[in-house]
């Protein structure tokens, strides 16, 4: 594909994958129920491919891309994310629909899915919001709000606002 989009920073996504650098921060627990807000920063030196589903050697709907990231806090692995993004416009603006799920072991896993339009300039929406869809372990049943923060040479940040 020409020029990549950069599509996988989303769940790279996270996402997201070896070396990524995170900031994990518990910040709150509301009294009815649970709440937690964290963020998570991934490098850019992520894994992702993008994939010409169609094979016109350019960006097209259809095509899609695959990535998985290792998150980190201060050395420390704290989890790990895996992520999909399908192209589902055409140029010049091309809207994605990404889904990701996000591992942090001892502790569960938090899935989302959202939409993401991007521009030959980079995403349009910044930062994207996406819907917390789900969870395992602790985050069993998570609902929510995750923002993606894309900044330059495609590092991104997570905030993640989980009921659970």
């Amino acid at each position: 594909m020409p020029k990549k989009l950069g599509i996988a920073v989303l769940v790279t996504v996270a996402v997201a994958a070896v070396g990524a650098v995170a900031t994990f921060t518990l910040t709150s627990a509301a009294a009815t129920g649970h709440h937690e807000r964290f963020s998570v920063y991934e490098a850019p030196n992520s894994f992702s491919k993008d994939i010409d589903a169609d094979n016109s050697g350019g960006s097209s709907a259809g095509d899609y891309t695959v990535g998985h990231a290792v998150d980190r806090s201060h050395g420390k692995v704290v989890g790990s994310d895996r992520n999909s993004c399908l192209l589902v416009t055409d140029p010049p603006a091309f809207k994605a629909e990404c889904s990701g799920t996000f591992t942090f072991p001892g502790k569960g896993s938090i899935s989302l899915m959202g939409p993401i339009t991007f521009t030959q300039h980079g995403p349009k929406d910044n930062p994207a919001k996406l819907a917390i869809i789900g969870g395992t372990g602790k985050y069993a049943n998570a609902t929510g709000t995750a923002y993606a923060k894309f900044h330059q040479g495609n590092a991104t940040t997570f905030t993640f606002s989980v009921n659970f």
